[in-house]
């Protein structure tokens, strides 16, 4: 018999990047811009955060008029179960914040497959995402 889980709270992780050297504001329209971050649980402050809970995955295309397009997954393994939420819309490109807004939901795997709505995302940085599921 197997367990079951549902996560029907909202929560949000840290995305972090270190890797990511192009700055959506500078990227050309014809360029994707790849996105990779570890997720990590957030504790509430911009300058530290909790364990890692997993991963996130994803593609923006810089569509003009200081917006991008993107399409993530978000690859949970830690404390908040083992499952996936997925993602798609356009995001504001701006200033030092870099992207923000909001996504649909499309669907989940696992605790999260009943989840819906949006997803918030806000950056202080481009390398730093915090994400309201």
């Amino acid at each position: 018999m197997e367990m079951s889980i549902e996560i029907d709270q909202e929560f949000s992780v840290i995305g972090t990047d270190d890797r990511l050297s192009t700055r959506f504001a500078e990227a050309s329209s014809t360029s994707p811009v790849v996105v990779e971050q570890q997720l990590y649980e957030d504790l509430g402050s911009d300058e530290e955060w909790g364990e890692r809970v997993g991963e996130l995955r994803g593609v923006c295309f810089p569509v003009g008029q200081g917006q991008a397009l993107c399409n993530v997954v978000l690859r949970f393994d830690g404390k908040l179960g083992k499952g996936s939420v997925s993602a798609a819309g356009i995001l504001d490109v701006a200033g030092e914040a870099d992207l923000s807004g909001a996504m649909a939901i499309s669907g989940g795997t696992g605790p999260f497959r009943q989840r819906r709505g949006e997803l918030q995302v806000t950056s202080w940085n481009p390398k730093r995402w915090r994400l309201a599921v």
